[in-house]
């Protein structure tokens, strides 16, 4: 009959935070006992090998333990969820709030469907089986289909932004103007445009002017003049 076989030690290598005695939750404590959990995994192939226990939990649970009471524990669960934390990060801390107080888990189901987020209540309400004797399989799996509505929201919302961005840049005048070369307004509205009487725009309409003005009246004198000379000399001519 075949031996069980050891997993090598590569195997049994979990991703730990690095235990510095320091609160993950803010009045929660280290949670010690939670990362000793995962911990003792790892070190149980080593005690397998050298064949002792590790008796120093008992003392690093003593020395960073919080002492959380019944009152504490139901007033931060049942309190909201905070508009920074997502929902994933709300469960875990519903989670560490349960293992640090010794509340039951019912508590912690509660709280998803009741107070973490009022303007979800009555979905969550529909969803809620208080017949199911699962109340942390519960709470995880409504905290998934509110996660997914909130992740739902964030591409309508970064959409939205887009299309104001796209609009504005519609908006916007690329025009260059041919006075200055510059974009943002024409040649009408350009500022370094001279419209004192001695600039050279008001020369040039001046100059246009008084050709105009200059053509006209020799149009005039010359049919005026060959209207009256018409079959006598200029010099006859008597007013």
């Amino acid at each position: 009959m075949d031996q069980p076989r050891v997993p090598p030690a590569k195997e049994a290598k979990l991703a730990l935070r690095t235990f510095d005695g320091s609160e993950v939750y803010k009045g929660l404590g280290s949670g010690f006992e939670q990362w000793a959990l995962l911990f003792i995994e790892q070190v149980e192939m080593a005690e397998l090998t050298h064949g002792y226990r590790w008796a120093e939990r008992a003392k690093m649970n003593a020395a960073f333990r919080v002492n959380i009471s019944n009152r504490q524990a139901m007033k931060l669960l049942s309190s909201k969820k905070e508009s920074t934390r997502t929902w994933n990060d709300h469960f875990l801390y519903l989670n560490a709030v349960m293992n640090a107080s010794g509340a039951s888990p019912t508590l912690v189901l509660e709280n998803v469907v009741k107070y973490a987020d009022p303007e979800l209540k009555l979905a969550m309400m529909a969803k809620y089986d208080p017949a199911r004797p699962d109340p942390l399989q519960q709470a995880s799996e409504l905290v998934n289909w509110a996660q997914s509505l909130a992740d739902e929201e964030k591409p309508n919302k970064a959409m939205g932004r887009e299309t104001a961005k796209e609009t504005v840049s519609a908006m916007t005048d690329d025009r260059a103007c041919f006075k200055c070369g510059k974009t943002g307004h024409i040649r009408r509205d350009c500022p370094l445009r001279q419209k004192k009487s001695g600039g050279d725009d008001a020369n040039k309409v001046k100059w246009a002017l008084a050709v105009s003005d200059r053509s006209l009246s020799k149009v005039l004198l010359a049919k005026g003049a060959s209207r009256l000379t018409k079959g006598k000399p200029l010099q006859a001519w008597r007013r």
